[in-house]
């Protein structure tokens, strides 16, 4: 992207690029999976002082199912719906279900996605202000087997996890599919 962009970078490898883009961009959510694949933890180090990632392992098998509506909205406009204060029983709520998701991803423990995906300091406020296919679409996404299932950054982009993918995909019975009832299922709302 910065490449492609025009600009003309003195850099030393992809270390030297994250930087840039994600003082840019202002976090590394994007920019770390884009550069380095996979799901990516990152942070700003205080005592580095630089944007520091890490991959997360996933459990093999894995298919990420995206339902991408025909509406987007802006960033700056979704954030705005976002309360600037939370309540500490929020936080601390946001902060285990990660804990419990990450833990998830490392054991292969797929039953536990979806309660490590639980929300409560922006996915309520989106879907109540502008994202009102979100809890539907996550509804229908669980009852039709998906292990997870969140809105993808700001949105409007919902993501459902299924498993089940091994061998060749393409030659699978796509109507037991996992992925398959998830993605009709979601495209039903």
């Amino acid at each position: 992207g910065l490449a492609l962009a025009g600009r003309k970078l003195e850099v030393q490898g992809k270390e030297a690029v994250l930087q840039i883009a994600t003082e840019i961009e202002g976090h590394p959510d994007n920019v770390a999976p884009a550069m380095y694949g996979g799901i990516q933890l990152g942070i700003f180090s205080e005592e580095e002082n630089r944007w520091a990632t890490e991959r997360l392992p996933l459990p093999h098998g894995l298919i990420f199912v995206m339902f991408i509506p025909e509406s987007v909205g802006k960033t700056e406009e979704l954030r705005k719906v976002v309360p600037k204060q939370v309540s500490l029983t929020d936080a601390v709520y946001n902060m285990s279900r990660l804990a419990w998701f990450i833990n998830a991803l490392n054991t292969g423990k797929v039953e536990n996605f979806r309660e490590g995906l639980g929300d409560r300091l922006h996915q309520p406020y989106r879907a109540a202000a502008v994202h009102k296919h979100l809890n539907p679409m996550m509804k229908a996404a669980y009852e039709a087997g998906a292990h997870g299932a969140y809105l993808s950054g700001s949105g409007p982009v919902v993501m459902a996890i299924t498993s089940g993918g091994a061998g060749d995909y393409f030659t699978q019975a796509q109507e037991h599919s996992p992925d398959i009832k998830v993605a009709r299922a979601m495209s039903k709302v």
